[in-house]
């Protein structure tokens, strides 16, 4: 959990090709933590931004980078490990981005309403570039497991046979 740059700055962080950006600090909440840049992010194409979902509070379960300036993650990409098992529907504002401007392209093969696998479990998880509640944050969501739901038998049932009527 930290700052970059002044509040007020028109600065960039930028990552470049090959390089990681964390925002969490290892062996503290499980790796999660809030990175708060006071000015623009770019991540170039084949930068990586990793992430740690343990909880559903940003900085103490997961990993957020709080923009209080612009962002473009065209081809970059994210890399989500989940380290527990998340409620249905759980969601989280991994880019917290300030204001009403939008973010700039998309981590490579992750269009909007595109699913990832999250690193240590099969969790697919949505992503979406017009999250949050301004509606320009990137946030990635647990699927909702619905139960399905039978009604109106009214205690009918239903022969099957099949050839030589096994079923």
């Amino acid at each position: 959990t930290g700052s970059i740059f002044a509040n007020g700055s028109s600065n960039t962080v930028t990552i470049s090709s090959s390089a990681t950006l964390a925002p969490g600090v290892a062996g503290s909440n499980n790796g999660a933590g809030v990175l708060t840049i006071n000015g623009n992010l770019s991540m170039s194409s084949g930068s990586v931004l990793e992430v740690d979902l343990a909880g559903t509070t940003a900085g103490t379960g997961y990993d957020q980078v709080l923009v209080n300036g612009t962002v473009d993650v065209t081809n970059a990409t994210i890399t989500p490990t989940l380290r527990y098992t998340p409620a249905s529907g759980a969601s989280y504002v991994i880019i917290n981005n300030d204001g009403s401007d939008s973010i700039t392209g998309t981590f490579t093969g992750l269009s909007q309403g595109g699913t990832l696998n999250s690193q240590g479990t099969v969790t697919a998880l949505t992503g979406s570039y017009s999250g949050g509640t301004n509606s320009n944050d990137f946030t990635l969501t647990v699927p909702t497991n619905d139960t399905p739901t039978i009604s109106n038998l009214n205690g009918d049932s239903v022969a099957w046979a099949g050839v030589g009527n096994y079923v």
